[in-house]
C-alpha cells in the first residue's frame, strides 16, 4: 500500500529496517516480518524491534535486521488475531447434555439449549 501510514524501508550501515504501524488492542493481529533477496522466496526473520511512536492503540515500529549481500527486501505480513475462546485440550472428550423438556407455564416461550462439558 502507498500513502500515509504505508510501511517504509530504511537502509543504514550494515542493517535494513522496515517501519510500520501495529495495532495494540486487546486481541491484535499477529505481525510477521519476512525477508527475501530476489522477491520470490521469503523467510520469516526475528528483527530487533523498537517502538518509535504511539498514538492511541497504534504503535509505530522499526524492525531492523542485519543486511546481507547487495540486495535485501523486507515485508510485513498481518495475520488475523488469535481466537480468544478457550478451547478444550487435545484429546479431551466433549459430552453434550440435553435437558429433559421442562413443564412450561401457560404462554411461556423459554427454551433450554443444553450445555457442553469438557472432561
Amino acid at each position: 500500500p502507498l500513502g500515509a501510514g504505508a510501511p517504509t524501508v530504511v537502509k543504514e550501515s550494515g542493517t535494513v529496517s522496515v517501519v510500520y504501524r501495529r495495532l495494540v488492542s486487546a486481541n491484535p493481529p499477529q505481525y510477521v516480518v519476512q525477508s527475501s533477496t530476489e522477491l520470490r522466496n521469503w523467510s520469516t526473520v526475528t528483527p530487533s524491534e523498537t517502538v518509535v511512536g504511539t498514538a492511541g492503540e497504534v504503535q509505530t515500529i522499526k524492525a531492523t535486521v542485519p543486511a546481507s549481500g547487495s540486495r535485501l527486501f523486507l515485508r510485513v505480513l498481518i495475520n488475523p488475531p488469535t481466537p480468544s475462546v478457550d478451547l478444550p485440550e487435545a484429546g479431551a472428550s466433549i459430552r453434550t447434555v440435553i435437558p429433559k423438556p421442562a413443564q412450561r407455564a401457560e404462554g411461556s416461550r423459554r427454551r433450554s439449549l443444553g450445555h457442553a462439558f469438557v472432561d
